[in-house]
């Protein structure tokens, strides 16, 4: 499936755009409505070779990407910085299970910009991406 960019009306070129990398459909759908409410304009897609491809071929250049590290397809690590390698400038947010190992969150830390525990509130989330833009 192509992943599909979200953007609310207005000039979708004076959105920041959010990448959400995830396997769960649901919560990608969740951010999607709550971002997409917040002024954000929206890709979201399900693994890393799907995120890497939508930045690397189709353009897609996130301000913030919302990256589960526990893909099926990648580590969350080499994700992360393969993401970060192709768009310097993108923030990025590890969105990680409850009871992940530290010294693995630790690396995350390393890599990612912040790091928030799932359950995701949606509210917390909006308030951090806001945060990364401003």
């Amino acid at each position: 499936m192509r992943p599909q960019l979200t953007t609310p009306g207005g000039d979708p070129a004076a959105r920041p755009v959010v990448l959400i990398v995830d396997a769960d459909d649901l919560l990608r759908w969740a951010l999607r409505e709550v971002l997409s409410d917040a002024n954000f304009s929206v890709c979201d897609v399900g693994t890393a070779a799907a995120a890497l491809e939508t930045v690397g071929q189709r353009g897609v250049l996130p301000a913030v990407a919302l990256v589960d590290p526990s893909l099926p397809d990648a580590s969350g690590v080499k994700a992360l910085r393969a993401l970060k390698g192709l768009v310097p400038s993108c923030r990025v947010i590890a969105m990680t299970a409850g009871g992940t190992a530290h010294d693995y969150i630790d690396r995350l830390r390393d890599e990612a910009d912040d790091v928030l525990d799932k359950p995701i509130d949606l509210d917390v989330v909006v308030r951090r991406v806001q945060q990364c833009v401003s």
